[in-house]
């Protein structure tokens, strides 16, 4: 089915759940993260200068409310369903957005991680071989010597756009069928 009226608690309800779900994501990703920190397994990072910052670790607060992270995501979320269903401005959600019929597509689920992974890898592999663009969207990401799951959800605005963003919208709009 499309998607339900703006006015109505169909469509907040799902708007609700697109932007508080991704930050239930992080939050359920950080808990099982810091749940696992005091275990006496084998450490991977036994030498001194491998062992993170304590805000990488244990600093989830602020790691969840960055904006160059998960709420870039969210906020580009907000803003496509602003400018498509709800004003009627520019739509451009995706079609794969605006289906709601619950129905796994095997073929098209490959499609998306296959498009999603390579155009993650181009727009990555341009970064590291285009000096200013490395320069002005990737080297705070390669200043952290001992990343954790806490950094990666934060990351660094114009990082997460090109890496996160670009490769979400145009994988939704590349994938027939979705």
């Amino acid at each position: 089915p499309p998607l339900p009226p703006v006015c109505s608690w169909e469509f907040l309800s799902l708007v609700a759940m697109s932007i508080v779900g991704p930050y239930l994501f992080c939050c359920l990703t950080y808990a099982y993260h810091f749940s696992r920190l005091e275990r006496t397994d084998v450490k991977m990072r036994i030498l001194p200068q491998d062992i993170p910052k304590p805000e990488h670790r244990y600093d989830w607060r602020t790691a969840l409310s960055r904006p160059e992270g998960i709420s870039a995501v969210v906020g580009y979320i907000a803003v496509i369903i602003l400018l498509g269903p709800v004003t009627q401005i520019y739509d451009v959600v995706p079609f794969a957005i605006k289906d709601l019929t619950p129905t796994i597509k095997p073929l098209v689920l490959l499609a998306y991680f296959l498009t999603f992974d390579f155009l993650m890898w181009c727009i990555h592999y341009c970064q590291h071989h285009w000096s200013w663009l490395y320069h002005h969207t990737h080297d705070q990401h390669h200043l952290i010597k001992s990343p954790t799951i806490v950094v990666a959800l934060t990351g660094y605005l114009p990082d997460t756009c090109l890496l996160i963003i670009v490769p979400f919208h145009l994988t939704q709009v590349l994938v027939p069928f979705g």
